[in-house]
């Protein structure tokens, strides 16, 4: 989940996991490591992207139909699926 906001004058932007992995972490953008998202603005950008390819494959496959709102359950399947 984004979290973005002003501690003042400084801006706060990171990304923190409601869902922890296998040791009980909660992966925090700020204590990434170097190959692990660290901001949020370009992880938003990322998404974005992504749900426009999900909208152009849908275009482009009749079979899927023409684009509609995207439901939660669709985006999520698509995201997960590494298409």
């Amino acid at each position: 989940m984004r979290h973005s906001y002003k501690d003042g004058d400084e801006e706060k932007d990171f990304i923190l996991s409601p869902v922890a992995d296998k040791d009980g972490n909660f992966f925090d953008s700020r204590k990434a490591k170097e190959n692990q998202p660290k901001d949020a603005d370009a992880n938003g950008a990322f998404n974005i992207a992504r749900k426009g390819l999900m909208v152009l494959r849908q275009i482009r496959c009749p079979d899927i139909g023409k684009p509609d709102v995207i439901k939660n359950a669709d985006w999520f399947n698509f995201a997960q699926s590494g298409r």
